[in-house]
């Protein structure tokens, strides 16, 4: 727990190399820690090793026996991969529930503003995290993420 949250601090200050040895570790100590695995999917994308983090994460999620192979965390991974596209992972994030539908889509929008923004798409990122935003879920890790993406996106930039 504590190498994830200090992964997460990490990544939002965008020490991504420092970040993602805690998202490792964190996912050493335990082995069930899908989100761990998918902050370290984001960095080393963002770090221009998104076929090595593809490989790995997708040897994890063939692997993975602590869920149902379609609950929600799975459903992250395989939008990560690229075996779910992005209008099919947003219907997966609807839900019943509609607590658990925002909690989805909290996270849905955080990281399918992350793809786009390591694809270069920096106007549908910022979308895609003030959605994250609008859920109001400011104690997900992945509204926090998205708020810190705006202040970058949002931010002069530099030469």
């Amino acid at each position: 727990k504590t190498y994830h949250s200090r992964g997460c601090v990490l990544y939002n200050r965008r020490a991504f190399p420092n970040a993602l040895a805690d998202f490792q570790k964190a996912s050493k100590l335990d082995l069930t820690n899908d989100y761990a695995r998918f902050y370290s999917w984001l960095i080393q994308a963002r770090l221009g090793k998104k076929e090595t983090a593809t490989k790995r994460l997708r040897a994890y999620l063939e692997n993975r026996k602590t869920r149902k192979p379609d609950d929600w965390p799975s459903q992250i991974g395989l939008f990560l991969v690229g075996q779910l596209n992005e209008s099919e992972f947003f219907k997966t994030a609807v839900n019943a529930d509609k607590k658990v539908e925002t909690e989805r889509q909290c996270e849905a929008y955080f990281y399918a503003g992350t793809r786009r923004l390591i694809e270069g798409d920096r106007t549908t990122a910022t979308v895609y995290f003030e959605k994250c935003l609008t859920t109001g879920k400011a104690d997900f890790t992945e509204y926090q993420s998205a708020t810190e993406e705006l202040k970058f996106l949002r931010a002069p930039q530099q030469p």
